[in-house]
Parts: C-alpha cells; sequence; structure tokens
C-alpha cells in the first residue's frame, strides 16, 4: 500500500509539472485589440507625415504607385489630405492615425486579475493621481494580457497621448469626409505598431479563456495518453529527475525575466521622463500667472474671482477705476485680448467699480514663466517691456 501511495503521488507530481509547462509554451498571447484587413495609416513622425496602406506586416508607401504623389516632395498638407481621402474612398479602407512613440506616455502596471472588471476606472484615478494631466487633455488607452508569472494577476500596458499632438489632422480629415475609426502609436523600435487603439477602450479578449479550454482538453487527452505509457515505467525513479530539473529552469527563467525586467524599467523611466518634460513644455505655471496679473492690479483695488482655462483668464474684483485698470493690463506684454465680460457696476457698499474682465496670455508670458522655473530667477515687472519693445 505505502508503494502504491508513492507511486500515486508521484504520477500527479509529474502531470502538474508537464501540465505549467504545456501552459508556458503552448498559450498564445491574447488578443488585445490588433487591427485586422487592410488599413490606410496616415503617421505623425516629428515633422515628418507619410501613409501607406498596411496589412498584417506588409506597407505600402501611398506615392509608391503610378498616382505620382510622394511625401518627400514639398507636398502642401492640404493637397497630403486630399490624397489620403481619395485613396481611402476609392480603395474603400478604413483609416488609422499612429503617432511616434516619444509622443506617448506608457505606463506598466500588474493588477489582480479581480481588478479587471473595474480596469477603465482604476486606471483613470491612477492617472489623475500619478500625473499633472486631466481627463480631456488626454487620450488614453490600455491593453491587457495574462500574468506572466501569476495567473491570478494581469499585465496592463497603459499609453497615454495628449490631444494637442494630433495638431490639425483629424479635424482636416474629418473635413475632407474621412472617418478616422483607430489611433494607435508606434513601438519604441519604430518597425510596428501597437495593437491599441485610443478612440476604443479594449475589453480582456474572451478568445483567452477560450483557448485556456482548449488547451485543458488537449492536457487531458495528453495525460490519458502519457498515463497509459507511465504504467510500463517506474515513475518514482524519475521523481528526482523531474524535479531537479524543474527548479533548474525555474531558477534560469527567473534570473532572465528579472534581468529583461530591469532593463525595461530603464528604458521605460528614461523615455517617460523625456515624454514627460516634452508634454509639460509650453504651459504657464499657475502661481507664476496669478502674481504676474496681481503686480498690474493697483493697491487700490483687489480680485474676488479667478478662472484659469488653458491660455485664458477670467477674473472679476472691484477697482477705484475700471477705465484706468484696463489700458493697464492691455499695456502688459504677458496679456492680450483684454475684454469686458459684464457691464461695469458701482459697488455703493465700497463705493468702487464691480468689474469682470477675460484676458489671453502671450508667448512672452510662458518664455518668462520657463525661464524663471528653470533657473529660480525672479520674473521681471510685468507692467514693463511693451513699451520698452
Amino acid at each position: 500500500m505505502p508503494r502504491s501511495f508513492a507511486l500515486a503521488r508521484s504520477v500527479h507530481t509529474f502531470f502538474r509539472w508537464w501540465e505549467s509547462e504545456l501552459a508556458s509554451f503552448l498559450l498564445p498571447p491574447d488578443d488585445d485589440g490588433r487591427q485586422r484587413g487592410k488599413w490606410l495609416v496616415v503617421s505623425l513622425e516629428g515633422d515628418r507625415i507619410r501613409a501607406f496602406e498596411e496589412h498584417g506586416s506588409k506597407r505600402r508607401e501611398l506615392g509608391q504607385r503610378a498616382t505620382g504623389y510622394a511625401l518627400e516632395n514639398n507636398l502642401a498638407l492640404e493637397d497630403f489630405i486630399s490624397v489620403v481621402a481619395t485613396s481611402a474612398t476609392k480603395r474603400r479602407l478604413p483609416v488609422a492615425i499612429r503617432v511616434a512613440a516619444e509622443n506617448c506616455l506608457e505606463r506598466n502596471l500588474t493588477l489582480p486579475a479581480a481588478a479587471l472588471r473595474d480596469l477603465p476606472r482604476i486606471l483613470a484615478l491612477d492617472l489623475e493621481r500619478s500625473t499633472p494631466f486631466q481627463a480631456d487633455q488626454v487620450l488614453t488607452c490600455y491593453a491587457t494580457k495574462a500574468g506572466a508569472r501569476n495567473p491570478a494577476t494581469i499585465d496592463v500596458r497603459q499609453f497615454v497621448l495628449k490631444r494637442d499632438r494630433l495638431g490639425r489632422i483629424p479635424s482636416m480629415l474629418d473635413k475632407a469626409g474621412v472617418t478616422v475609426t483607430r489611433i494607435d502609436c508606434w513601438e519604441t523600435d519604430g518597425q510596428t505598431g501597437v495593437p491599441v487603439n485610443f478612440l476604443s477602450v479594449p475589453v480582456f479578449g474572451v478568445a483567452a479563456q477560450r483557448r485556456n479550454v482548449r488547451l485543458a482538453q488537449f492536457t487531458v487527452a495528453a495525460s490519458l495518453l502519457f498515463l497509459f505509457a507511465a504504467a510500463l515505467v517506474n515513475i518514482s525513479r524519475l521523481e528526482s529527475h523531474i524535479a531537479e530539473v524543474a527548479l533548474q529552469t525555474e531558477e534560469a527563467r527567473s534570473a532572465v525575466a528579472e534581468i529583461r525586467k530591469v532593463e525595461a524599467m530603464e528604458a521605460a523611466a528614461a523615455r517617460n521622463q523625456q515624454v514627460l518634460a516634452s508634454m509639460m513644455s509650453g504651459q504657464v505655471s499657475r502661481a507664476f500667472l496669478l502674481d504676474s496679473l496681481t503686480r498690474l492690479v493697483p493697491d487700490s483695488d483687489h480680485l474676488v474671482e479667478l478662472r484659469i482655462e488653458g491660455d485664458q483668464v477670467s477674473f472679476s474684483g472691484f477697482s477705484v477705476s475700471t477705465a484706468a485698470l484696463v489700458p493697464t493690463i492691455e499695456r502688459s506684454p504677458m496679456f492680450a485680448g483684454v475684454t469686458l465680460t459684464a457691464p461695469v457696476t458701482r459697488d455703493r457698499h465700497t463705493d468702487s467699480d464691480r468689474f469682470s474682465l477675460t484676458v489671453q496670455t502671450t508667448g512672452h508670458l510662458k518664455a518668462i514663466s520657463a525661464g524663471s522655473a528653470g533657473t529660480g530667477i525672479n520674473a521681471p515687472d510685468p507692467a514693463k517691456g511693451r513699451e520698452e519693445g
């Protein structure tokens, strides 16, 4: 009896190890949004823009045939959009926009599989907490797959794209009658596109579950065959050898996985730092903007409300003389487009004017803000500069 129990235990241990080996080698990657069929891709690559037909890994530049259109020539942007619209209509191809990898912020996370149902909200909250961007400033998407080392976890690749990086291309395509159904980005190697779509949120594929069922059926059938073969062999003599090989294999895989993980984290951290610095360029510090505005307001006046929306600043308050305040702000090189948004009224309690104004920040203000933030030098008086210029 003890010998039979030991034999059964040996068989059970062997098949458990063998099933894990099959799962690691035979399970294909999840279908996480890879595009199917032919597409007409408009690629935004820094200062260069090009278009090509893409079918899987095959690409054909739009200007390679007898049409004679080549982006290397100084083709006007409007003409280029017209060529794309004509090609998409004639060939009945869906249109996608693909941006360079350096314009996308990539974040890699490992989460419990139980978080899958609420994954969009979790990623949105984590993005708001860990980055300075608001939801209306960026496009986001993500791709998921089962955890590489733990089936109870999922690996998530989240991509963040600032809307202004797309420029005028989407609106120009829409004006030309072309509907963009996909926006993705290049991998860091610049050779393949990331299988995501910023215009939709991918769902953890049901195909993976079906593959798991097929894998389980295959494992059961193969196990029966191995059980017949195991009856002819003394499994107990092989148990120690199998355990030793499995241990060595696991140690080697763990070492390789740790090395690759460290390399990937270092590369991602360096790239994300560059992307964040690039995305933050051109944004004026709110504290610097408020300081510049209050310097223009006389000591006898005061503000009661301030709202900042991009380059537009709206504020209201009380002034001894609104007629004198408006020219003062207009003379500042840091603000332009001074507009009264409501009639000026006289307040009986303070014996002063109640006013509401809207102004636009200028490139001069952004340049001084960036220089002050980088050097720690106090910004000059915002009331000076326009007269001198």
